[in-house]
């Protein structure tokens, strides 16, 4: 199979360019393998449509006329996501699974940076700053208490 899979290597998914060898990856795939199931790192849609809404400006400069070509970009950006969309996959839902993501706790920031100087000690001096003061900010919360109790 030529998808994008587990196995996908870093060198295409290098922040140099901005992720472009894996954005050809991702386009090839629902182009020419139209019943691949391809699911793309979302983050990375989300930050293509962030970027085009702060960058592009929403009317044209010094009038009231609107810049299409912001809502033409946006529009682009929206309908190769309903290309992944419509892909088909024939993976198998795991009851077990969907329960754990639909009840699962999300972490606040802090409660991320707390997880994750407890798996591995902060190593720079400001990491182990901003640790010792969200240490004396908060005591943990239940979640945060859970894991490390």
């Amino acid at each position: 199979s030529s998808g994008i899979n587990a196995e996908y290597g870093e060198d295409r998914m290098g922040l140099c360019g901005n992720f472009k060898e894996y954005r050809l990856d991702l386009r090839r795939a629902v182009t020419e393998h139209k019943h691949t199931c391809v699911i793309p790192i979302f983050s990375i849609l989300v930050k293509d449509v962030h970027t085009i809404s702060e960058v592009k400006k929403t009317k044209v400069e010094n009038t009231d006329l609107i810049n299409f070509e912001k809502c033409w970009e946006l529009a682009r950006q929206f309908e190769e996501f309903r290309q992944y969309q419509a892909g088909v996959c024939d993976l198998q839902s795991d009851g077990n699974i969907q329960a754990d993501i639909l009840t699962a706790d999300v972490l606040t920031e802090d409660g991320m940076f707390f997880a994750s100087y407890n798996i591995e000690e902060p190593v720079t001096e400001n990491d182990k700053k901003r640790y010792k003061t969200f240490l004396e900010k908060r005591p943990p919360t239940r979640m945060e208490s859970h894991f490390w109790a």
